[in-house]
């Protein structure tokens, strides 16, 4: 028969397992929650929080953080200080409140695109960076 301790560990690895199932059928169904219960897929959830939040915050990661596999991948463009359509266009999905957008442009990246479902991010955004330009 299995030790004890290893009965533990089996029970923990189930759980684990379980919520992970249970966060992916309810994705498939649409119904995006944290553990929470927080809807993640409604943009009222979204405004709401980006409402009352101040600051910035990179949910993901920073270009710090990222900035060899940029420069690696997709370096600047040459045309870096010109408007020009021939200039590579990056779209940054659900930007939020981070200061990933402006830290790409301050590497040298034109042609930047930021969207999210809430309007409030956006109109956040729009405030703080205005002085980049659009």
């Amino acid at each position: 028969p299995p030790h004890p301790t290893h009965l533990v560990d089996m029970a923990a690895h189930l759980e684990e397992l379980e919520t992970a199932l249970r966060h992916y059928r309810a994705r498939r169904s649409g119904q995006a929650t944290n553990s929470k219960g927080q809807d993640y897929a409604s943009h009222g959830f979204w405004d709401a929080r980006f409402k009352d939040q101040e600051g910035l915050f990179d949910w993901y990661a920073t270009y710090d953080e990222l900035c060899d596999v940029f420069q690696e991948f997709c370096p600047p463009s040459a045309s870096a200080g010109s408007t020009s359509d021939a200039e590579d266009k990056a779209l940054v999905v659900g930007c939020g409140n981070s200061a990933f957008s402006a830290e790409l442009h301050q590497a040298g990246y034109r042609g930047i695109v930021n969207i999210d479902v809430s309007s409030a991010a956006i109109e956040k955004m729009e405030s703080h960076f205005r002085e980049i330009g659009r």
